[in-house]
């Protein structure tokens, strides 16, 4: 789940969406020569099995866009994977698999005998007098990817990586800004928020935050009566002061947002308590929720350092014979997954 092999087609599985970019090399230049975002109202997943459907809207947003198969590293749901960041003695990196495999298989819903366990190591840091390994760990059911990689294999659909989103995003960001100092990568997700530190480039702290574009929808729709598909359209007013704004939605709106915020403030704190290596001195905010007017204003507002929204498109060119182009370049936050899955190394 953390390969980074050869890759030019992406596709980022969502809780109700399905995002896929298609990449080539011009030179020393990235292209966007194909995209396609597809929102529905069901999920992907039914009790972690696909739909039947999932696959007709694949197959469909490919030949819409003209899209063709080929070699594909491919984003789960985050219903699908499991994410922890855990801290276990020095070991050998076999017994560290068998001891991070022991470990999720306590927490984790996925069986043993049909888990899939990824790792990277995150570095070591000191508590009391122990020293300790830690890693971001990855869980996902075996089953199900088999079940994608065949169904998506009758598609002429090679699948080379399957990986979690916040990770693919890391390979867009980091050919978009500089890699040195401390930088949160903060994935606004449908379901929850991943926040990713890196210190020069390399990966020090994750965490998962249970609360992200759903919560805040469900939020504006309790405070205006509104159901969920109105509450979802109305995030698009996005989040600043307009007097003329109405005042239950822009409470609702700030309000959830602020909770998010708040823990990604006190997980800046407990990251500089352990690591001991600095401040986090900047924040890059992708994902769908990404897209609301002003919310980087507003991370920065509370956060008190530089916010800004990852813009794909200074590595990612898009091509003029696009179709819907000018969606795509509005969309380009949302797209970041697949962009970072699609890339060549």
């Amino acid at each position: 789940m953390f390969g980074q092999k050869s890759r030019c087609l992406g596709i980022d599985i969502g809780e109700k969406t399905l995002k896929i970019a298609q990449l080539r090399r011009l030179g020393d230049k990235t292209q966007v020569s194909g995209w396609g975002l597809l929102a529905k109202d069901r999920p992907n997943l039914n009790k972690d099995r696909w739909r039947t459907e999932m696959f007709e809207d694949i197959s469909l947003v490919l030949q819409v866009n003209g899209i063709r198969g080929g070699n594909a590293s491919i984003a789960l749901p985050d219903t699908l994977v499991n994410t922890s960041y855990s801290k276990i003695p020095p070991m050998p990196k076999e017994e560290q698999m068998n001891a991070l495999k022991w470990e999720a298989g306590k927490d984790s819903r996925i069986p043993v005998e049909d888990m899939i366990l990824d790792y990277i190591s995150l570095g070591q840091v000191v508590e009391g007098s122990d020293t300790l390994d830690t890693c971001l760990v990855a869980v996902t059911r075996e089953s199900a990817v088999r079940e994608l990689c065949r169904r998506l294999k009758g598609m002429k659909i090679n699948v080379r990586s399957v990986e979690f989103s916040t990770m693919a995003q890391i390979s867009c960001f980091l050919r978009s800004d500089e890699s040195s100092g401390i930088t949160a990568l903060v994935d606004l997700g449908e379901l929850q928020t991943s926040l990713i530190v890196l210190n020069e480039g390399q990966v020090r702290f994750f965490r998962t935050i249970n609360m992200g574009g759903k919560y805040i929808s469900d939020m504006i729709s309790q405070a205006t009566g509104l159901n969920w598909w109105e509450a979802e359209k109305l995030k698009e007013t996005g989040v600043g002061t307009d007097p003329g704004a109405d005042e239950e939605l822009s409470r609702a709106l700030r309000g959830s947002l602020e909770s998010i915020i708040d823990e990604v403030f006190h997980t800046f704190h407990f990251y500089v308590a352990e690591r001991k290596e600095g401040a986090v001195e900047r924040a890059v905010i992708t994902g769908g929720g990404s897209l609301m007017p002003g919310i980087s204003g507003f991370f920065q507002e509370i956060l008190g350092i530089p916010v800004r929204v990852l813009d794909p498109f200074q590595v990612c060119i898009p091509s003029d014979s696009l179709r819907d182009r000018e969606k795509l370049i509005r969309k380009g936050p949302q797209m970041v997954t697949a962009f970072g899955l699609a890339m060549t190394e």
